[in-house]
């Protein structure tokens, strides 16, 4: 499953999934993976995608989500 995130990369509405099941602003997301908030948004509106170790970062947030119950 990580490695198939990763793979795949994430879709605006993925990351925009992860943050709100979080219940993170793009602030405090962006806070926990070093990006800026700008950045943030511009993933969750498909102007731009995470790669690297944004994408690492994002997928490791899902991931840790999703075992403490969230969406």
């Amino acid at each position: 499953m990580v490695y198939q995130l990763i793979q795949d990369g994430m879709s605006p509405k993925q990351i925009l999934a992860i943050r709100k099941s979080l219940k993170l602003t793009q602030q405090q997301l962006a806070d926990r993976i070093g990006a800026q908030r700008h950045t943030v948004a511009r993933w969750e509106t498909g102007v731009n995608e995470p790669k690297g170790a944004y994408l690492k970062a994002l997928n490791e947030i899902a991931v840790k989500s999703k075992r403490k119950g969230g969406n």
